[in-house]
């Protein structure tokens, strides 16, 4: 790839208050915090130029949203004073910690520009367009943006979920989100 990519990010599905009636109760805050930061997975888009870093599995690869989108957010506040960061991206429900099975993206910021490189840390063998992707050069004003807008859609959805559920405080709201 040549010169900087955009990078775009799509969720397939959202939590639902009925997804939150079928596996949680509605007044148990501990289920319902466990369920969105450990359980909720969805069908996740994480397109460079034309590349889909996300696709090409042999199997269905549903990742935990909660996780993906608190790594992405938390990756840029490091890389603004580190200047380079390895964010995972977990694979697997309930597996959110470090430690636990992930792929990396590594970011370094050079002069103001963000450059990226994908690392497979999934048991299968890494599919060939990854193997061969080396380091991407992203648009680095589009990239922050398309990852504020993610994390602010996120936010916006669970925020209004929980109340739609009447007995959450802003703080209980807020504590789900620590580490954005």
């Amino acid at each position: 790839m040549q010169g900087a990519q955009t990078l775009e990010l799509k969720v397939s599905e959202w939590p639902t208050l009925e997804d939150i009636k079928e596996f949680t109760s509605v007044d148990d805050k501990e289920g319902i915090t466990e369920y969105l930061q450990k359980e909720f997975d969805a069908y996740i888009t994480m397109r460079v130029g034309n590349t889909d870093l996300l696709a090409g599995y042999t199997e269905a690869f549903i990742l935990p949203v909660h996780a993906l989108i608190k790594s992405l957010s938390g990756g840029l506040r490091v890389l603004a004073t580190e200047k380079s960061v390895r964010i995972p991206i977990y694979l697997q429900q309930y597996d959110v910690e470090p430690g636990s099975r992930a792929h990396f993206l590594h970011w370094r910021l050079d002069q103001g520009r963000i450059f990226m490189r994908f690392e497979w840390g999934g048991y299968k063998e890494a599919p060939a367009f990854i193997e061969n992707l080396g380091e991407i050069e992203l648009d680095t004003v589009q990239a922050q943006q398309a990852i504020a807008d993610l994390v602010a859609d996120y936010i916006q959805r669970i925020a209004v979920l929980l109340r739609h559920l009447g007995d959450w405080s802003n703080n209980e709201i807020e504590i789900l989100f620590e580490g954005f």
